[in-house]
């Protein structure tokens, strides 16, 4: 098992954590073991994957999957994408939204994302129940937007209700 990097570590802080992990084996500990288990874990690119096949895809309208991945492809991934899923902090998922404030509704939108995804982490075991890191991420003001009925729309209705 590797330790660390021949110039990086000093002869005793070597010696230190082989001592470690050697009383770590003798009381039946694996460390290289939870090693590579740490590293087959996956990142956030894959989890967006499968939040994709096994979620989006075939339980959210074709709209709205479509937008899933659209925020994926340009803001999660580029932030995010290569990090362990387990390994990701609630300040990282403040750093992505906080870098998004001149859009704040995508900046939301991309926290709820992130939320859902990280809520199936945990149901699909890839992260400890309760450590979902977008809780108590303060989701930004939002502008509510006032619409009125186009000159068609309103002649549509008008259409419908006298059908009515």
């Amino acid at each position: 098992m590797v330790i660390g990097q021949f110039g990086v570590l000093t002869p005793e802080k070597a010696r230190k954590i082989a001592k470690t992990q050697a009383n770590e084996v003798q009381h039946g500990g694996d460390p290289g073991a939870e090693r590579s288990e740490a590293a087959k874990a996956p990142s956030v690119a894959q989890l967006a994957e499968r939040y994709m096949e096994e979620h989006a895809r075939p339980k959210k309208k074709p709209a709205s999957a479509k937008s899933d991945e659209s925020n994926l492809k340009n803001h999660v991934l580029p932030a995010l994408g290569p990090k362990k899923a387990a390994a990701i902090t609630r300040a990282d998922i403040s750093r992505l939204h906080h870098s998004m404030l001149k859009t704040p509704g995508a900046a939301n939108r991309v926290l709820a994302l992130l939320s859902k995804m990280f809520t199936l982490a945990e149901k699909w075991g890839l992260r400890p129940d309760g450590t979902n890191p977008c809780r108590h991420v303060e989701r930004n003001p939002e502008r509510k937007l006032e619409r009125f009925l186009s000159e068609m729309e309103l002649a549509r209705l008008a259409e419908v209700l006298v059908d009515a």
